[in-house]
């Protein structure tokens, strides 16, 4: 007998056919039925009888729980209880809006590292960087730590400086750049991860009793979107997997995780943790590996160079030929490799790491991805299909304050700004592909991205019919992705992803039909219900 029954006139199954009316019956954690209307009374009487619970949703569309292929958890989480920067036109404006979160709390005296995340200096009147100067103004021994929206940059202050050990002398990374000012000083602007290590650092060496806070704020954020899975993606550091396990102990860890290691831990290390983390609710799930940063930052590697800077072009953040081994080597015991990889030239070098792999270990399905792919050679869609790899991407990334003023129309040039987040080219090619937010570069709700992938808007509701429009994708195609797509990629479509029997009762109601709104109003649709293994996570029970 069901112990849930959620009723519903709009039920998307995600497993094909039109939407359904009836209800989802769930038994133990698990899909027991579709149950259709003619079957519906009978339902509901074996349900009261065994005292199940009954929740009747009316039209709201009913589907498979979202997966999000791509965030980082600690940051995300850190960021919510962060100032909030993206709304600033100036660096003035960013760090007055620093003052008014923290108040007091950021001038003089002794006191923990101070954080804002979502600054982007091109949406300022003055598109050029920031530096310490104005934050020491305000902030004078408390250490600050402003990540850029992109999370490939930090602007901090002296006090960070100093507690990171950064200084005149600090030889330049081999992957970013720690930037000067004209005597030789560190201005307080960090490019890329390795020049940001010495930072984050120690601005992220919180208490576990801090950190457990964080995580069960981001959880109970992740449910309210109708989340029931996500990827915790390393960027600098291994992600802290000591809350999960807690709480996965005690029973309340409500949301599948699977953390996605550095690719430069140690092999014997990964098998450990593989081991270590392999049930429902926690499960390793590969490694991560940058190979270029970002076009906006002028790090990210193009085919041809960058349009408003001629013969210049970012290389590769790694060694090839060493990439190439730990590869191979990874592939060869079944541990998933992700690329970071946003220009076009990053993306066509991990597809060829990917090709040379298959030749030496031949194709063992192993399901390696590429991430970002915010623009690539039109050459290269089709070799995904036939490489076997997972496109993840992140559709909220297209967006800028105006569409007149995105950086890539200079950066790329309008030619290839064609190819710029290609979702439906890269479906169309037949590859496999999955949503994610790479949250808190983007907001962690998934509605968010649905309404850009559908879109191709930018907040100006520019350009007209939308930014490439042939790239557009449809609800369905964007539901898919963000559940089915992204459950695949994380290895589990055993478990999750759809609404069929015998799947776990992974579930997101959403406040209204999705089918029936116009896509304007599905990004401000809320989530009214959350079920995660048959649990009820968020809502109104």
């Amino acid at each position: 007998m069901p112990d849930l029954l959620i009723k519903s006139r709009s039920i998307f199954t995600g497993n094909g056919g039109s939407l359904r009316s009836g209800a989802v019956s769930i038994r133990d954690g698990l899909i027991s039925g579709i149950i259709d209307q003619d079957e519906l009374a009978a339902a509901e009487s074996q349900t009261s009888d065994s005292s199940g619970i009954i929740i009747d949703c009316g039209s709201r569309l009913v589907m498979p729980g979202f997966c999000d292929s791509h965030i980082h958890a600690f940051l995300g989480a850190l960021q919510l209880q962060s100032a909030d920067l993206t709304g600033c036109t100036s660096e003035t404006e960013c760090v007055e809006a620093m003052h008014n979160y923290y108040g007091s709390a950021g001038g003089s005296g002794s006191g923990g590292w101070l954080s804002g995340f979502g600054w982007n200096h091109y949406n300022w009147t003055e598109q050029k960087l920031p530096g310490r100067h104005s934050l020491d103004a305000v902030f004078r021994d408390r250490p600050v730590c402003l990540f850029n929206e992109e999370m490939h940059s930090a602007w901090v202050n002296t006090a960070a400086l100093k507690a990171a050990g950064i200084t005149s002398a600090t030889p330049q990374p081999s992957k970013g750049r720690i930037f000067v000012d004209a005597n030789g000083e560190p201005d307080g602007y960090l490019l890329e991860p390795e020049a940001m290590l010495p930072v984050m650092k120690p601005a992220f060496n919180v208490s576990h009793e801090r950190e457990e806070e964080l995580i069960r704020g981001l959880l109970k954020h992740a449910a309210r979107f109708g989340i029931t899975s996500f990827s915790d993606v390393a960027l600098s550091d291994n992600p802290r997997c000591g809350v999960y396990e807690k709480l996965l102990a005690e029973g309340s860890l409500s949301c599948r995780v699977h953390p996605v290691f550095l690719m430069s831990t140690d092999i014997a290390e990964l098998e450990d943790l593989r081991l270590r983390y392999d049930s429902d609710f926690l499960r390793f799930s590969g490694v991560k590996e940058f190979l270029d940063g970002t076009a906006a930052m002028y790090t990210g590697m193009l085919v041809d160079g960058y349009a408003d800077r001629p013969g210049f072009n970012a290389g590769p953040l790694v060694d090839v030929d060493s990439t190439i081994e730990k590869a191979a080597a990874l592939d060869r015991l079944d541990i998933r490799v992700r690329f970071h990889a946003c220009g076009a030239g990053a993306v066509r070098l991990g597809l060829d790491i990917f090709e040379e792999v298959r030749k030496r270990n031949g194709f063992r399905g192993t399901r390696h991805t590429i991430e970002h792919i915010e623009n690539i050679h039109p050459d290269d869609l089709p070799r995904f299909q036939s490489l076997g790899i997972t496109a993840s991407v992140q559709p909220d990334h297209l967006w800028s304050e105006t569409y007149e003023g995105h950086p890539f129309r200079k950066i790329l040039g309008e030619a290839r700004c064609r190819w710029t987040w290609p979702f439906k080219s890269i479906l169309d090619a037949g590859a496999d592909t999955a949503f994610g937010t790479d949250f808190p570069v983007s907001t962690l709700n998934p509605l968010q991205g649905i309404y850009r992938a559908m879109t191709r808007l930018h907040e100006d509701g520019k350009p007209d019919g939308g930014w490439n429009p042939e790239e557009k994708l449809t609800l369905e195609e964007s539901l898919i992705q963000y559940t089915s797509g992204s459950s695949r990629q994380m290895n589990t479509e055993r478990l999750t992803g759809k609404l069929v029997p015998g799947l776990q009762a992974d579930i997101a109601v959403i406040d209204g039909s999705l089918f029936e709104m116009d896509p304007h109003e599905i990004r401000h649709a809320g989530v009214y219900m959350t079920v995660s293994a048959g649990r009820i996570v968020h809502g109104p029970v």
